[in-house]
Formats: structure tokens, C-alpha cells, sequence
């Protein structure tokens, strides 16, 4: 029996800005969210993702920050 490969990859990359309606603040707040799924088998398959934070907190003195992650799904 020959063992078949199955590699099944999705991108999404997401733009989003953070809006506050109860007050002003300095500077605008974005978040870059980029991951992929790749699928191992027909029931498992790994997530890496990667976020990125401008201006946190919605001021410009803030750091930017750095979020990676590794989900792993299983469908049974």
C-alpha cells in the first residue's frame, strides 16, 4: 500500500484597527494577525500564528509587541 501525502495549507493575514468610543486617546492601536494552517492528516493539523501590536494601548510611547503561537487541532 502506498502512503499518500495530504498537505493542505490557508493563509490569513488581518489588518484591524482599535477603535474607543468613550474617550480620546493619543494615537491609534493596530493589530497584525498572520498564521497558516497546515494539515498533517485527515485529523490532525498545526496552526502557527504570529501577532504583531502597534502601539499598544492606543499610545505611540508604547513598545510594540511580539505574539507567537503553535495550536494544534484534532477532529475526531
Amino acid at each position: 500500500m502506498q502512503r499518500q501525502r495530504f498537505i493542505d495549507l490557508e493563509w490569513v493575514v488581518y489588518l484591524r484597527r482599535a477603535v474607543r468610543d468613550v474617550r480620546q486617546d493619543r494615537d491609534n492601536a493596530y493589530h497584525i494577525e498572520a498564521f497558516y494552517r497546515y494539515r498533517l492528516n485527515d485529523n490532525i493539523s498545526g496552526t502557527p500564528g504570529f501577532w504583531v501590536i502597534l502601539n499598544p494601548e492606543n499610545d505611540s510611547r508604547n513598545d510594540t509587541q511580539y505574539v507567537g503561537v503553535i495550536r494544534t487541532t484534532f477532529d475526531f
